[in-house]
């Protein structure tokens, strides 16, 4: 997990936290399981536009109008 993040450039923080309130889960439950589903999931996802809904605490929810640097080869926007 981490070290595929890390080769992508991609910082993990916070993983120990909920994803929200009463969620059951965790940040890293989530990331544990995106990466275990990966490699079934993302050639079915390869061309596909991509959607980015952001969430900062204590703010409304927003659309990420722009390609994240960090896109995956294949992601368009």
């Amino acid at each position: 997990m981490t070290e595929d993040a890390a080769a992508l450039g991609v910082e993990l923080t916070n993983l120990d936290e909920p994803l929200f309130d009463a969620a059951g889960a965790t940040k890293r439950d989530l990331v544990d399981y995106l990466d275990s589903v990966a490699g079934r999931i993302l050639p079915e996802l390869e061309d596909r536009p991509l959607s980015v809904i952001r969430v900062h605490r204590g703010q409304e929810a927003f659309m990420q109008k722009n390609l994240p640097r960090t896109r995956r080869p294949g992601c368009s926007g």
